[in-house]
């Protein structure tokens, strides 16, 4: 018995030795593992988790109609761009909302496009971003060329995101027929499967959502030959960022 136990002590020794010798990445920790040489560890692992997007998300951001009192005359039947923008507002203000005074806010903005600039039927994603800037003094900036990832990650980041979309290709059953051509929504939160929006185009709108797929198709900004001549919409796709967070 004692030469067994011996024997079995050596063979453990043995077994242990040639672990250290020919495996010693089982003792290696997970940031450590395939790294060059020199690499910074901890560097690592803060860029790996600033890359990775939450599967959902979700913000406050309140709702209010482009048409508050149900009146879908002009100026309101086009005022998509200037009602996303007032959501934005609110949701960083606080302010308090009701109808009579969304709608009044809605036509202050538009008097302040007119005087300033000239009166737009549908404005590409540069000029809302200009008017974000000067009539809310918002940091607002565009990004073009944008994926779906790209516009989680600005969410994530805690900015707000208006996104141009060519409206017919929303597929909004709530959309007076045939639905309008050019069309701005702010975006709320994601799911795996899609996006939460406020859609300003209905009073059905809010937490409104609209599918990956229907969302990655309607994503399109306009080309503009001036403030109220727009020419058509773009393959190009955009996003309007109000940094918050920058």
């Amino acid at each position: 018995m004692k030469k067994i136990t011996i024997g079995a002590l050596f063979l453990g020794i043995a077994v242990v030795a040639g672990i250290s010798l020919f495996n010693t990445d089982i003792f290696k920790s997970e940031a450590e593992i395939d790294l060059p040489l020199g690499a910074d560890v901890s560097e690592t692992i803060e860029k790996d988790s600033e890359s990775e997007i939450p599967g959902f998300f979700m913000t406050d951001i309140p709702f209010i109609s482009q048409a508050p009192l149900l009146d879908w005359s002009w100026p309101f039947k086009t005022s998509c761009e200037e009602t996303s923008l007032l959501m934005a507002h609110k949701y960083l203000t606080g302010e308090a909302i009701t109808p009579e005074t969304s709608q009044a806010e809605i036509l202050a903005i538009v008097d302040f496009e007119k005087e300033n600039y000239t009166i737009s039927s549908g404005s590409a994603a540069a000029q809302i971003a200009r008017l974000a800037r000067d009539y809310f003094k918002f940091d607002a900036e565009v990004r073009y060329d944008i994926t779906l990832d790209d516009i989680k990650r600005e969410m994530v980041a805690g900015n707000l995101v208006l996104i141009p979309t060519a409206g017919r290709e929303l597929q909004n059953p709530y959309f007076k027929s045939p639905g309008p051509i050019y069309h701005m929504v702010i975006m709320k939160g994601y799911t795996p499967t899609g996006f939460i929006v406020n859609e300003p185009g209905t009073r059905y709108g809010a937490d409104y959502v609209y599918s990956n797929e229907i969302l990655e198709q309607a994503i399109r900004d306009v080309t503009m030959k001036d403030w109220d001549v727009p020419i058509a919409v773009t393959n190009r796709t955009a996003m309007v960022v109000i940094n918050v967070n920058k």
